[in-house]
């Protein structure tokens, strides 16, 4: 008993030490998670961030072709203008069954 009395304070040390150790582990732990979800996050954000530049582009490409749509309006007009108001079909295919 004596010497568990005199050895007490290396028994404080060595229990010290190893809850010390149990802390660092499970810090270490959690670090080791936060950094794969942190790598699993930014794979993610590299997808979306292709996936924003694919939309951008598509914005870009439907901005184009509403402008296009837009001239064929105004070209259908100006043809429509030069058409004379009645169009007779029976006429027309009679003069072009004529010509051929």
């Amino acid at each position: 008993m004596d010497i568990l009395v005199k050895n007490l304070h290396l028994l404080f040390i060595i229990y010290a030490l190893f809850l010390g150790y149990d802390k660092y582990e499970i810090s270490e732990q959690k670090l080791n998670q936060i950094l794969g979800e942190v790598q699993t996050l930014e794979v993610k954000k590299s997808k979306l961030n292709k996936e924003l530049e694919n939309i951008k582009s598509f914005e870009k490409d439907m901005q184009a072709s509403q402008k296009r749509v837009v001239e064929v309006k105004e070209k259908i007009k100006t043809i429509q203008k030069q058409l004379p108001a009645e169009i007779k079909d029976i006429e027309v295919n009679g003069i072009l069954t004529d010509y051929s």
